[in-house]
């Protein structure tokens, strides 16, 4: 959703501040990567020197956005001991942000993310190209194999979607398109060819509303953690009564809803 003027300027300095308080980052390179946010997006570039390598991007406001990431990740370290965490599962991975900013400040982690979007998917690969111990697929996880019907906003990466009305609804007044994107249900047999694991310490998804199907896909692969950006009211109790389905008694160890008009909320899970 296009935000006016004041508001936008408002979020922004708001990001700023959350960057600041991120202490799991140096203060140097919180400092500094303000300056370098407000050259970028001043000068429309399309990348960013951000924890010490480049990171490249499709649109001009992503440095303002991805300054959320340290401090997402330092709430999430308070809930979760990394240094208990081995193997992380990133579904939705866009053009690499969350996992990006993770395997910066804990680079001992294997992280397998996927992203169907083509052109995104460019992207992604390039910023995890400076890691070990990380893969990248051009797949989304569905319920069957195949091919499938995609809506993308060319102008915003970060909106793309199985389902139009998503799409439509983040991507107010934007050029929309549809595509044709490759889905794999993740199967024994193809865990073994695509290189998975069959049990992750942590799973995030953020799939613009395909969470219950992307979850009924991986009922397969065991895993502790669920990070899971939920869309929609009716969603939230299906997703909790998959994850009991599949993977047994859970602890809901955080829910923080960020949007209440559509409802859409991050939600983290211990299976117990």
């Amino acid at each position: 959703m296009k935000l006016p003027p004041l508001k936008r300027a408002l979020v922004n300095f708001k990001f700023d501040f959350f960057l600041i308080l991120a202490d799991n980052i140096s203060f140097y390179e919180r400092t500094s990567y303000l300056f370098r946010k407000y050259i970028a997006i001043l000068l429309n570039k399309r990348k960013i020197k951000y924890l010490g390598t480049d990171f490249y991007y499709d649109n001009r406001f992503v440095p303002a956005i991805i300054e959320m990431y340290p401090r997402e990740i330092l709430n999430l370290s308070k809930k979760v001991d990394f240094n208990q965490i081995k193997n992380v599962l990133d579904v939705g991975a866009n053009i690499g942000q969350f996992a990006y900013t993770l395997k910066k400040i804990y680079p001992f982690l294997r992280i397998h993310c996927f992203e169907p979007n083509e052109g995104v998917f460019q992207l992604l690969e390039k910023n995890m190209s400076p890691f070990y111990n990380v893969k990248a697929y051009n797949l989304a996880l569905a319920e069957k194999s195949g091919k499938r019907d995609f809506y993308v906003s060319p102008k915003v990466s970060a909106e793309g979607s199985f389902y139009l009305g998503k799409v439509q609804q983040n991507a107010n007044f934007l050029e929309i398109k549809q595509t044709t994107i490759n889905t794999v249900f993740p199967d024994d047999k193809r865990i073994k060819i695509l290189g998975l694991l069959k049990e992750y310490d942590l799973i995030k998804i953020d799939v613009e509303g395909a969470e219950i199907e992307v979850l009924k896909s991986l009922k397969k692969i065991k895993t502790r953690f669920f990070l899971i950006e939920v869309s929609g009211k009716d969603n939230f109790k299906k997703v909790i009564d998959l994850i009991k389905e599949f993977w047994g008694e859970i602890k809901i160890i955080d829910f923080s809803l960020f949007d209440k008009k559509s409802f859409v909320a991050n939600l983290l899970v211990e299976v117990c």
